[in-house]
């Protein structure tokens, strides 16, 4: 039926937009969890053994390594494993020493890394005379202090409160020697 060159929409069609309109939500919602699990499955597995040996997409890589969570990221070596396996699946080959024990850790670092662990290996310790305590640099040396230790408004909190103390007592104790003159 039409009307004015649009066409109109009949009783039976609009029972069924709902139904078409429910299912194609579902499939938008229900295709990125799928994705995000398979990058979750990554880190799980690299949390677990240390290791990535199970198959996965270019995209479950890339997923795994955005969505890496800070502390996984700062205290484990995830990132270089998920890599490392990322850069194997490419290849087509196993990935090289991904998580076992006895791998090359510099095989993932970078120019930079290997120079400074270099330089670090060149470096000789400082040596320390007996009875001298070492000082890192940059650190604040502060003298050992009860108001140094202190947090400054907690300080400050702490004189206003003994100041309304000494007040609050002194207009008692002016009365009792105002009482003593006129005896």
């Amino acid at each position: 039926m039409r009307a004015l060159g649009f066409v109109t929409a009949t009783p039976r069609s609009l029972r069924a937009a709902p139904v078409v309109g429910a299912v194609a939500a579902a499939l938008l919602i229900g295709a990125p969890p799928a994705l995000a699990n398979r990058g979750d499955d990554i880190i799980r597995e690299c949390l677990a053994k240390d290791k990535v040996t199970g198959t996965y997409s270019q995209a479950d890589y890339a997923y795994a390594l955005a969505h890496l969570p800070a502390d996984v990221d700062e205290y484990s070596d995830c990132r270089a494993v998920i890599t490392r396996a990322k850069l194997a699946s490419a290849a087509g080959a196993p990935a090289p020493g991904a998580g076992v024990a006895g791998g090359n850790p510099l095989d993932s670092a970078s120019p930079g890394e290997r120079q400074a662990v270099a330089q670090a290996q060149r470096r000789r310790p400082v040596q320390i005379a007996p009875g001298q305590t070492p000082v890192a640099p940059d650190v604040p040396i502060r003298t050992a202090s009860f108001l140094n230790t202190l947090p400054t408004p907690l300080a400050i909190a702490l004189a206003v409160m003994a100041a309304c103390a000494l007040l609050s007592a002194a207009a008692p104790l002016r009365r009792l020697v105002r009482s003593r003159r006129l005896r």
